[in-house]
């Protein structure tokens, strides 16, 4: 797909997610310390009936049904997750929700009967910035090009799509992961190339034919501000 800069807009990015009165209000009023930090706050949105999770600090938003349980990042470090996400550098935020009678973090990247999601913000380092592409950043959440090289089945489902928000630009990638794994990721960078922001979402193979409408849905409603992104 080539080099990020001076890209014209093939796919426009998403429109700020829908959020009850209150929602992201309510957000800043219980959660001003964690929001300061770059934390996650949760709340429940009237809107469309979700979880609306958000970091004012790092401009992200997105929203998932109800009845699927958040994993905020103070739940998650420590775990053997984090050390198993791609790139050297901690993420500035990380989310996790996932569905199921009994929802669990390390759901992720797995070929659950429930679906999952994991949205990160993390800065690049150096030698990413130097390397960085719209191919790259498929490997920005979990490094595909490096199991694809050691045999594991890694397959586009459609043409990944070119994205461009204000000063944002990025990628939609529909996968198929060592043939029992789907899922959909949208990643951002801003212009300086130094920072992502990605949300990633799937489920088995089985488990995404049936839930396909509110992964799109959750997809869809992630939004990243591009203000103060350069």
């Amino acid at each position: 797909m080539g080099d990020l800069r001076g890209v014209a807009a093939r796919h426009s990015g998403p429109a700020r997610p829908c959020v009850a009165p209150g929602g992201y209000g309510a957000a800043r009023r219980y959660g001003a310390a964690l929001l300061a930090a770059g934390a996650l706050a949760a709340v429940l949105s009237g809107c469309a009936s979700g979880t609306t999770v958000e970091s004012q600090a790092q401009q992200v938003y997105f929203q998932v049904p109800s009845g699927w349980r958040v994993f905020d990042q103070s739940q998650l470090e420590g775990g053997a997750l984090v050390p198993a996400l791609s790139g050297s550098a901690a993420p500035q935020f990380l989310a996790i929700a996932a569905a199921g009678p009994r929802p669990r973090p390390g759901a992720v990247f797995t070929a659950s009967g429930y679906p999952w999601v994991i949205s990160l913000v993390r800065p690049l380092s150096s030698a990413e910035q130097a390397n960085i592409s719209f191919e790259g950043l498929s490997d920005v959440v979990f490094n595909v090009d490096q199991a694809a090289q050691f045999g594991t089945s890694v397959q586009f489902n459609s043409q990944p799509q070119i994205l461009v928000h204000g000063n944002l630009r990025g990628t939609r990638l529909s996968v198929n992961y060592n043939g029992n794994v789907d899922y959909v990721q949208v990643a951002w960078v801003n212009p300086a190339t130094d920072k992502v922001w990605v949300l990633m979402a799937g489920c088995s193979v089985t488990c995404f034919q049936r839930q396909q409408g509110a992964i799109d849905r959750v997809v869809q409603s992630f939004y990243v501000s591009d203000r103060g992104t350069r």
